[in-house]
């Protein structure tokens, strides 16, 4: 019986694994079928084209074409977006030539095939058709102008539309009143729905810059616009100095506004911001509730403050997402939450950390954090390596149920009360100059140290300050008795 069966955690993971390799491979079946059939299309298109040019069919000219198709197929969204940007910036001649030259193109490709189908007798041409004909190319020819002229004038007019909502709900940003703020940033939202690329990028860039602004927690919820103190110079007493400080009037509730606007973009299936980036550097974030978002873009918390409890469950942070340097000042619960290239390298988590059932599926970086009280339980380490060196842990530690595919170090990690390892680390671990402190640490319960279950095996991939000198084992680190498989 495999080992696997025994333990119902550790089988859970299996069979998500299992199911992940199911549909990748169901992906590259469909893959190579859609290949299969554009190479197909290329000798297909080399015999069609050698029939027609009287010519013998080229192995190698399909073997071009077909190359060419996938070039094309792989730079296809590079491609799109520098055609539109150079026809952006072309000016009208230019653009009308181009659309001139793209009809004539598709016309006489459509005379082509109608004389290939349809075989019409030759006769000499008539002069009153060939005027018809000449009247016709003119007439088109201004229509092509006409559409391309029309075309711009529209395409400015959305513009100018955009530029004057955009600056409308701006300026309501900027306002005194929080009514007229609230109004703002529901209009900057409305803004970015009705648009897309770099534009709604912009409207979301002016909601997160507004929260990076300078704020004061102390003031945020009052009604007070200024502040005016005086005192007398130190230098001269009969000089008076006057200090204005002005406040926006009750900002904490704009704040929560913005928070909860973006979030619920997150979910949104009609007007989804999930692809797009986010800017929450040093910012002052109160009673975060990213629960059940999609970050597929970048979103970046470096330096940022939490207050309050933040919400991340059920959550997909499969982007470039950065908590470096991040402080959670009180409970933060990452529960059932897809990680994809995420870093917490030097966070702080002032209350209790939750990690329930999540997955990283790539290297994950707590090197240098700080954690007050953290949980574990059944998370999945996917990636090559989990780096908690130099991390600091105040309160009790659970790893319960967890499996590390790769390696895992916790050098010089300091743990100052309980912890209990009831994991898997395949890859083996280190816990190099690492202080265990003088709490119970439970290593008892572990299920795999190295490629192989159990004790017995593995344990050369796995390393500690007493894998040679046994008495340098603290007596707080249990089993009491450690194992003589370990080398």
């Amino acid at each position: 019986m495999l080992d696997w069966l025994r333990e119902p955690l550790e089988r859970k993971q299996v069979l998500r694994r299992v199911v992940d390799k199911i549909l990748s491979f169901v992906r590259f079946t469909i893959r190579s079928v859609v290949w299969f059939a554009l190479a197909l299309l290329a000798v297909a298109f080399e015999l069609l084209l050698a029939k027609y040019t009287h010519r013998g069919a080229s192995f190698l000219f399909a073997l071009f074409i077909y190359v060419g198709i996938i070039v094309l197929r792989l730079r296809w969204p590079r491609v799109i977006i520098f055609i539109q940007n150079r026809l952006r910036s072309m000016t009208l001649l230019p653009a009308v030539l181009i659309a001139a030259a793209s009809g004539s193109a598709i016309a006489w490709f459509s005379w082509w095939g109608l004389v290939k189908a349809l075989h019409p007798t030759a006769k000499s041409p008539d002069p009153i058709d060939i005027t018809k004909l000449a009247f016709t190319l003119a007439g088109g020819i201004g229509a092509v102008v006409a559409l391309v002229v029309a075309y711009r004038r529209q395409r400015d007019v959305e513009q100018g539309r955009f530029v004057e909502r955009f600056g409308a709900a701006a300026a309501q940003l900027g306002a005194s009143q929080i009514a007229v703020r609230i109004a703002g940033v529901y209009a900057m939202a409305g803004v970015a729905n009705e648009s897309k690329g770099p534009q709604r990028q912009q409207c979301i860039d002016v909601l997160c810059g507004y929260l990076r602004l300078p704020y004061s927690p102390e003031r945020g919820s009052n009604y007070q616009t200024k502040h005016i103190e005086k005192r007398k110079s130190s230098g001269n007493e009969d000089l008076e100095v006057e200090n204005h400080f002005e406040y926006l009037q009750n900002d904490r509730e704009v704040r929560q506004t913005i928070l909860r606007v973006i979030a619920d973009h997150l979910r949104s299936r009609q007007f989804n911001w999930s692809s797009a980036s986010f800017d929450f550097r040093d910012a002052y974030l109160e009673n975060v509730n990213f629960s059940s978002t999609s970050f597929k873009g970048e979103a970046r918390f470096e330096g940022s403050t939490l207050v309050g409890a933040a919400n991340f469950d059920y959550s997909e942070l499969m982007g470039w997402v950065q908590f470096d340097n991040c402080t959670f000042s009180n409970d933060a619960s990452f529960n059932y939450v897809k990680f994809g290239d995420v870093n917490f390298e030097g966070v702080t988590f002032g209350g209790k950390a939750e990690f329930w059932d999540v997955e990283f599926s790539s290297s994950i970086d707590f090197s240098k954090a700080s954690f007050r009280q953290v949980e574990f339980m059944d998370a999945a380490f996917l990636g090559v390596r989990s780096d908690f060196r130099d991390a600091v842990f105040e309160g009790s530690v659970t790893f319960a149920g967890s499996t590390f595919s790769g390696r895992c170090d916790f050098g010089k990690a300091k743990f100052k009360d309980e912890a209990r390892f009831s994991a898997s680390f395949r890859g083996g671990a280190t816990f190099d100059e690492t202080d265990f402190g003088l709490q119970l640490i439970d290593f008892q319960h572990v299920r795999r140290w190295g490629s192989s279950p159990g004790w017995s095996h593995g344990w050369r991939q796995s390393k500690f300050d007493w894998s040679e000198d046994r008495s340098l084992k603290p007596p707080n680190v249990q089993p009491t008795i450690w194992p003589p498989e370990f080398p």
